[in-house]
């Protein structure tokens, strides 16, 4: 008697965790039933060839306050004066190496840049000056702010929560300034938030946008939409058109806003050999740089080139692993590859930095000074400074 007791209680245990690991994994699926994964097909990855040769560049590159910054997703370069946001919700100015100032998004108090928290802390992303006196940051969850550092003042210009022709912002991202009123912001996703990065690149759903904010009225409008993962966002010198970067197209796109092609789009480099992030304009006004968050190359492709064909398998892999988890294996599984690429003008690469030993990796942003160019990555907990080639 006592044995069949001790089996049917084992029995019992099986059957009650399998529903529960039914009842977890339809609630998973609930959750990610608005996950549209779409197929779509890459170009063949570039080879290391020419301006794209492989090469130690990034390798030996100094490691700024390494340990000490949380995920510096995106760096503005002013006179040896670094600015960046960090993981926990803060804005640091870094002079010579070390933190001279930093002001907390919100003050809050609790435990910062962890996944339950980052919504209500806020993640600093896209940072930019906005005047003499202020910088103007993107926050994944809660918008634009605008931040003096030197009077501690923080002050919200574009709350994400805001509806934009009727939607609100899911994924707010990277910005730039044409001038003290007007900013151009990119909405990854309207889908999904910023902890739920993963979600986006296997979807490849057209749900991102750029939005126009009017600064003084605080007013915005959609600017584009349908598009496919917009990350980085850099007006261009001739102030008539901004490039946007498509992260899972692995390609930089070209909008007019204004002047003779008023509203056209187009191409502007493709088939880039990486998941393209931030683009910044360089020192010298003739160039641009684009971080490459995960190199793509013939010989060594991407997940993002392995799954593109496999929608079932990528709502798989969202619908039965959890956010926090999948966010986790995304650093464990991906290339450890750094790389930077430079663009002329018009779009062609000129120049690539390599690290092919990963020293530097998933780098989300470069930009430079007239010797170095500084790396940051939303994974890394440092800036990282190499020597420009010139």
């Amino acid at each position: 008697m006592e044995e069949e007791i001790v089996q049917f209680l084992i029995l019992l245990g099986i059957v009650a965790f399998i529903g529960l690991i039914g009842l977890l994994f339809f609630l998973k699926w609930r959750q990610t039933k608005k996950f549209q994964a779409q197929v779509y097909h890459l170009p063949t990855p570039p080879e290391k060839t020419g301006v794209l040769a492989e090469n130690n560049l990034l390798t030996q590159s100094e490691k700024i306050l390494k340990g000490k910054l949380d995920g510096p997703e995106s760096v503005l370069v002013e006179d040896g004066t670094l600015y960046t946001g960090t993981a926990d919700g803060r804005i640091v100015k870094i002079v010579d190496g070390k933190v001279e100032k930093y002001l907390n998004l919100r003050d809050d108090f609790g435990t910062r840049g962890k996944f339950k928290t980052e919504p209500h802390f806020g993640r600093p992303l896209g940072i930019r000056r906005l005047n003499d006196d202020c910088l103007v940051v993107a926050d994944a969850y809660n918008g634009v702010f605008k931040v003096d550092l030197n009077k501690g003042q923080v002050t919200h210009i574009f709350c994400s929560h805001t509806d934009v022709c009727g939607v609100k912002c899911g994924y707010v991202n990277d910005l730039d300034v044409l001038d003290e009123n007007v900013i151009y912001l990119t909405d990854s996703s309207v889908n999904f938030q910023r902890r739920q990065f993963t979600n986006v690149m296997l979807e490849n759903a057209p749900s991102g946008r750029i939005i126009e904010i009017k600064v003084w009225s605080g007013d915005s409008r959609v600017l584009l939409d349908g598009l496919f993962y917009p990350f980085g966002i850099q007006i261009h010198p001739d102030k008539q058109s901004l490039l946007y970067a498509e992260a899972v197209k692995c390609r930089i796109m070209r909008y007019f806003f204004t002047g003779p092609k008023e509203g056209q789009l187009e191409a502007f480099a493709t088939n880039l050999p990486g998941v393209p992030n931030n683009i910044r304009l360089s020192a010298d006004g003739k160039s641009f740089l684009c971080g490459m968050h995960v190199a793509r190359f013939e010989d060594k492709p991407a997940p993002v080139d392995r799954l593109s064909p496999h929608p079932t398998a990528r709502r798989l892999l969202v619908t039965m692993i959890p956010d926090e988890i999948l966010g986790r294996l995304s650093k464990i599984i991906l290339p450890k590859y750094g790389l930077v690429v430079q663009l002329d003008l018009e779009g062609n690469i000129i120049r690539s930095y390599h690290d092919p030993k990963g020293k530097v990796k998933f780098i989300t942003h470069a930009a430079d000074d007239e010797n170095y160019l500084y790396l940051g990555s939303m994974h890394n907990n440092y800036i990282a400074r190499v020597p420009k080639v010139v």
